[in-house]
This record gives C-alpha cells, structure tokens and sequence, in this order.
C-alpha cells in the first residue's frame, strides 16, 4: 500500500514540473527578441516570495529585464522584445509582488553595480539571448517566526554552465520559432 501511494504521490509531482516548464512566446514580428534570464529559488521565495528583481540595464531603471520567482517557472524568466541593440547590466532593482497573505514592506530599492561587474549581452531580430548570470533567491523566517527576508546573490555563469541552459533551452516548448544566441565572450568577476 506504501509503495502504490509513493507511486501515485511521484507521478502527481511530475505532472506538476511538466505542467510549470516554460514555454516561449513565439515571435510576433521579423524584430522580436527573447531573452532568458537564467534563476535560482528556494521553494519558499517561489511561494511565498515578496521581492522580484530587475536587472538595470543602461542606467535606466525603467528598462529592465524582471526576475519574479513567484510567476516564473522552470529555470528561466523570459522579458520579449526588448528592443535589438546591445545593453548592459548596470545594476539591480527590486520591487514588492505581494499576494495573498504575503506582504513586502517597502517600495523597493535600487543600486548600482561597480563598472567592473557590469555584464554587456546583445539582442538580435529573431533571436534568443541567454544571460550569462544567474540571480540565486533565498527567504529565511526571523527568530520571532512573524517576519520573513528574501535575499538575493549574483554569479556569472561559466561557459559549461552557460552550455548547459542552452540545451535547456532547446528543449523547451516554443523554441523552434526562434534562433539562439548564447554570449560565451563574458566575464568571470562578480562578487556580489
């Protein structure tokens, strides 16, 4: 009897992971881009987080490519059409998605990232960009048990790595409407 429920409990979580793999918008025009912002988050920033990020890009904290954990699935958040160019990661802005139970106190906050952590990319018509960094979300419980803190960690990604969520990415449903474009020419200095 054990054994059948295990069974049973093992095919409704895969259910459920298919069910919340990413699927990629297809292209609605000759100039459409798709960038994927490779994440990690602990179950509890995925359900109960208050704090999504966005990466600054070009100084303007108006454009940004947005990490919330919360909407996200999978092992990407994926922002479309972002205008083709070429951009930089200049700094981090975080911002409440609260729901349901879950309160952010705050409105958010901004900061730049030393010029030496910048982190360039370029879009392209047509194409997929995958970050070469990956934000790492985590939520701890304070002593008290009443008040939660998310936090957040920056790394850049290594060309294995970056080899790796590109075939991911193959994988994933809707990428056959695009091209890829994975930036390997990047760098290995952020300390954040």
């Amino acid at each position: 009897m054990r054994s059948l429920f295990n069974i049973a409990l093992t095919a409704v979580i895969a259910i459920t992971l298919v069910g919340c793999k990413t699927i990629l918008p297809n292209p609605t025009s000759s100039d459409s881009t798709l960038v994927l912002a490779p994440y990690a988050a602990d179950n509890a920033t995925k359900s109960k987080g208050a704090w999504g990020y966005g990466y600054i890009l070009n100084n303007d904290e108006d454009l940004l490519v947005k990490i919330n954990a919360r909407k996200a699935n999978d092992t990407f958040t994926v922002t479309e059409d972002l205008p083709a160019g070429e951009y930089t990661i200049t700094g981090i802005k975080s911002f409440p998605v609260s729901g349901g139970r879950t309160k952010a106190v705050g409105k958010g906050s901004s900061y730049q990232l030393e010029k030496d952590e910048y982190v360039p990319f370029e879009t392209k018509a047509g194409e997929i960009t995958i970050l070469p960094i990956i934000m790492t979300l985590t939520q701890e419980t304070a002593p008290d048990g009443q008040r939660s803190y998310q936090s957040h960690a920056l790394n850049i990604l290594s060309e294995s790595e970056l080899d790796e969520l590109s075939a991911e990415a193959k994988t994933l449903e809707g990428f056959e409407g695009w091209k890829m474009k994975v930036g390997h020419k990047f760098y290995t200095k952020l300390a954040i």
